[in-house]
C-alpha cells in the first residue's frame, strides 16, 4: 500500500486545506494541532467553524456550518470581531 499523498485529500502544495475530506485525513497526517474549533451561539442557532494556522501563523477559517459559510477564508480576529458586533456568544474556543 502506498503512502497517501496529501494532495489526494485536499491539501495543496503549501499544505493549505483545499478539500472536503481533509479533516478526517488530518488525524492521519498529524495536522490537528494546527486547528481550532469555534462554536457560536447566536440565540437563534448554534454553529461551528474550524480554523487552521497557515504558514504565516495566521488562523484562517477553513470550514464552517452552512449558516455561517460566508466566514470561510476569514481570519480568526475578523471572525471574533464580527461575532461581537452581532452580539453573538462564543461558547467554545479551543486554544
Amino acid at each position: 500500500m502506498r503512502e497517501p499523498d496529501p494532495k489526494d485529500y485536499g491539501y495543496d502544495e503549501k499544505g493549505n486545506w483545499r478539500g472536503r475530506y481533509a479533516t478526517a485525513m488530518n488525524l492521519y497526517l498529524g495536522k490537528l494541532e494546527r486547528q481550532k474549533m469555534l462554536i457560536i451561539d447566536s440565540g437563534y442557532f448554534y454553529a461551528g467553524a474550524v480554523f487552521e494556522k497557515n504558514s504565516n501563523d495566521v488562523w484562517g477559517c477553513i470550514q464552517a456550518a452552512p449558516i455561517i459559510n460566508y466566514m470561510i477564508g476569514w481570519d480568526l480576529q475578523k471572525t471574533v470581531d464580527y461575532i461581537e458586533k452581532k452580539k453573538w456568544k462564543i461558547i467554545k474556543k479551543e486554544k
